[in-house]
Formats: structure tokens, C-alpha cells, sequence
């Protein structure tokens, strides 16, 4: 849950505590039909007032200052090189440790990705049990589409990556028997909407 919710929900508390301590009592009955204000009510009318209007303040102000945090598990950002947090691919200056990227920072991640992909063997997707192991299937698929949006991001040859991408994919399924090479081909596809084999 990040600040902005909580804040949400500090402030409805806020509110709904004001609006009870408005609505509090201040008088009592003396006589039959004669009602007095009591010093005392008042008093707790105005400490509950206080009480309320400070939590929808702090409710407020997390509304206010607190970030969506959708930002560090975002399937585009990468890992800056310096500080090992994640970025955004384009960025100039880590936010982290405020280091000053390389230029081809992306064409570097872009390679880095690449490596990362052509590193699977197929041992890698094989379970103990001998059955394809889906899970691993789909974060080699997660990585190659991490991989094709860097390179849209840097205008790079996107037809040239997918290549690439599926080279490394079809040697990897004559590693298998073909039963298990064409549920491997299905699990890919199933993870990669870019991709199409024929």
C-alpha cells in the first residue's frame, strides 16, 4: 500500500471524526424544558474537533507529498551500473546515488538484456520431475520483451532483435525431444505477444 492510499484513508477517518465531534452534545437539561450549555461538553466538543482536524491534516499531507510507487518494479526500468537501483532506461543522472550514466546507457542495457537471454540453456527449463518448468519459461519470455522495449526505446533495428530473440529461442527447441520442443515453442509464444513461430 503506498502513501497516497493511506493518506486517503487517514483523511475519510479525519473527516468522519469531525463530522461526529460536530455533532456532539454541549447541553444539558436543568429543568424540564430549559437546557444549559455545559462547560465540560464543550470542552470535550473542542478536543475532539482538535483530535479530527489533525488526522485529516496528516491525512492530508500524505495525499499530498506521498508518490505512487510504481516506479522500482516497473518491467522497463534497469539497474543502474553504479548503485544497483532501479532507473528508468533513458535517465541521465541515477536519482539514487546521483551518478552520471554513460550515454549509451541503453545500448548498453539493451546488451546486457541480450546476454542475459542467449545465457538460458535448456537445461534451465527442464524441472527435476522432467516437465517444462513454466515459470522459468516465462521469465526468459519477460526478459527478451524487457529486452525489445529498450530497443524501441533507443530506435534501435526492432526487426533485427526479434531475430535475435528468436534464433536463440529455435536452438533452444532442438535441444528437446519434439513433443517437448513444440510445449516449449506454445509456452513461449503464450509469454511473448511478439512473437509468432511458424
Amino acid at each position: 500500500m503506498n502513501m497516497r492510499t493511506i493518506g486517503w484513508c487517514v483523511l475519510s477517518v479525519g473527516i468522519l471524526w469531525l463530522i461526529v465531534a460536530i455533532n456532539m452534545g454541549t447541553s444539558v437539561e436543568s429543568s424540564p424544558g430549559i437546557r444549559v450549555m455545559n462547560f465540560s461538553l464543550i470542552a470535550q466538543q473542542q478536543n475532539q474537533l482538535l483530535i479530527g482536524a489533525l488526522i485529516s491534516l496528516a491525512g492530508l499531507m500524505c495525499v499530498i507529498f506521498g508518490r505512487n510507487q510504481g516506479g522500482s518494479n516497473n518491467a522497463l526500468d534497469v539497474k543502474c551500473p553504479f548503485c544497483a537501483e532501479y532507473i528508468k532506461p533513458d535517465a541521465i543522472k541515477c536519482k539514487h546515488c546521483q551518478s552520471e550514466l554513460p550515454r549509451n546507457f541503453s545500448n548498453v542495457t539493451a546488451m546486457n538484456l541480450l546476454e542475459e537471454f542467449k545465457h538460458f540453456s535448456h537445461h534451465d527449463f527442464v524441472g527435476d520431475d522432467g516437465s517444462l518448468n513454466e515459470l522459468k519459461i516465462q521469465n526468459f519470455a519477460d526478459i527478451g520483451i524487457r529486452y525489445l522495449e529498450v530497443i524501441k526505446q533507443v530506435n534501435g533495428d526492432l526487426t533485427t532483435a526479434e531475430k535475435e530473440l528468436l534464433t536463440k529461442i529455435e536452438s533452444t527447441a532442438t535441444m528437446f525431444d519434439s513433443d517437448i520442443a513444440d510445449e516449449f515453442n506454445q509456452l513461449c509464444v503464450k509469454h511473448s505477444p511478439w512473437l509468432v513461430l511458424g
